[in-house]
């Protein structure tokens, strides 16, 4: 408790240091609106969700928009998406689908190596749908399981590959689709500003290839890594358990959704149809749904929905966007030193940026507060913004290096199997490889789009 106090003193010390500062306004109250978000984000000394409520109350005190004009930012389309996706990801483990993919994944083989795989691939695919706090703390049983079946003699390097793959592919498999995390939607958010909208295909067929690619390095990387080469057979029991009718039917509605997503950009009836709406419609009929036995197919008491992670995400919209009208992201880029024109160096730098930036500060903050200031920077650089601001949605989810830079590493490191060096050194090869593999995947990209 007196750490968050002193966290929070030092916030609002900092906070009215910017305020007395000789920068012009309103440029310093962004400013100084912007270094106080960022770090009660970063010290957690107030939730996350609270701090994300500071810009809607801070901005129209300053007078740099109104009230009205702040509050949109919470009710932004993307919002409801991510609504939506919780709403659907509430119906996945209520009906137990994703231990259902995953006992199903498990049948295919014994072998070590190839569980290691069927882990990966299994956890990434969840992620994709729900998000990946929730998806490593429904792996982690599964994997423990396993690691409690496995011989002695390997026991130890086989149990930290395996926890580290389920933490690390549950933030690549987010990546992969536009409701996977937060920063996607933020991403498509203000590319639609830019008259460039990404729907949920245009997304799929942008990124995932990449996250998949990434998967199967993080599965190379890591029987590298721990000389996990030789085949050892590792008996589990898999737990059987039918599909009832209410599984069924939110299979149904959530492969609707997911194929009107996918097909509607080719079927112009279905082109008018906003991926929102898509979205919406799929989270209600899971509500009101009435099935055999059960009032309906998903209860009120059975949604699971973060609202802390719902406010941090207006707010860093919210923040984006003040950045934006009192003039501190041009500010910003002003402060930043001169960047090569190669794009492919610029594309690396701020791949790194994103990386190792996102080891402290929380993906969604960072991602939505400062895509406005890359944003800037691309245009005055004359720059398409597609692959810059793309770029720092996905570098800013590849954090592998500490427990304090994804969910995800931090549950697994409390499993107490591995020591936090453990998590660094594989955590640094990874992040390198993540940076030369997406620089080439852009470089590809761009060969391919213009």
């Amino acid at each position: 408790m007196r750490k968050k106090i002193a966290s929070l003193f030092i916030a609002v010390f900092i906070f009215f240091l910017l305020l007395i500062s000789p920068i012009k306004t309103p440029i310093k109250y962004g400013l100084a609106i912007l270094v106080l978000c960022i770090l009660l984000w970063i010290t957690e000394a107030i939730p996350k969700g609270i701090t994300g409520l500071i810009p809607a109350i801070l901005v129209p005190l300053f007078g740099i928009m109104t009230f009205e004009e702040i509050i949109v930012n919470y009710m932004s389309r993307v919002v409801f998406l991510l609504l939506s996706g919780f709403i659907i990801a509430s119906a996945i483990s209520k009906w137990k689908l994703d231990k259902k993919m995953v006992y199903s994944m498990l049948k295919l083989s014994n072998d070590s190596r190839i569980l290691l795989l069927v882990i990966i691939i299994s956890t990434g695919l969840i992620s994709m749908v729900i998000a990946n706090t929730t998806a490593t703390a429904l792996m982690l049983p599964t994997g423990l399981s396993i690691i409690n079946c496995c011989p002695k003699k390997n026991k130890k390097k086989f149990a930290i590959s395996l926890l580290l793959a389920i933490a690390f592919s549950a933030t690549i498999g987010g990546t992969a689709t536009l409701i996977g995390t937060p920063p996607n939607l933020i991403v498509a958010q203000y590319l639609s500003k830019e008259s460039i909208n990404i729907t949920f295909w245009d997304w799929l067929k942008l990124v995932s290839p990449f996250s998949f690619m990434f998967l199967i390095t993080l599965w190379v990387v890591l029987l590298f890594r721990y000389n996990l080469f030789k085949r050892e057979e590792i008996n589990i029991k898999i737990e059987n358990f039918p599909l009832e009718i209410g599984a069924k039917i939110t299979i149904g509605i959530i492969i609707s959704a997911i194929t009107i997503w996918s097909i509607k950009s080719f079927i112009p009836v279905l082109q008018s149809i906003d991926d929102v709406v898509i979205g919406l419609i799929a989270a209600i009929l899971l509500i009101v749904i009435p099935i055999p036995g059960r009032k309906v197919l998903l209860g009120w008491k059975d949604l699971k929905i973060p609202w802390n992670i719902l406010l941090m995400f207006g707010g860093g919209l919210a923040m984006g966007n003040t950045l934006f009208v009192s003039g501190a992201a041009q500010y910003l880029v002003n402060l930043l030193p001169s960047f090569p024109t190669n794009f492919i160096l610029i594309i690396l730098i701020i791949s790194a940026i994103s990386n190792y930036a996102t080891e402290v500060i929380p993906n969604t903050a960072f991602v939505a507060t400062f895509v406005p200031v890359f944003l800037v920077m691309a245009k005055s650089m004359g720059i398409n913004p597609l692959f810059v601001i793309l770029t720092v949605g996905v570098c800013g989810s590849m954090a592998f290096t500490l427990p304090t830079g994804t969910p995800p590493n931090a549950i697994v490191y409390k499993t107490k199997y591995f020591h936090i060096s453990e998590m660094v050194k594989t955590g640094i090869i990874l992040e390198i490889i993540s940076l030369i593999l997406w620089v080439l995947y852009v470089l590809f990209l761009s060969g391919i789009y213009f």
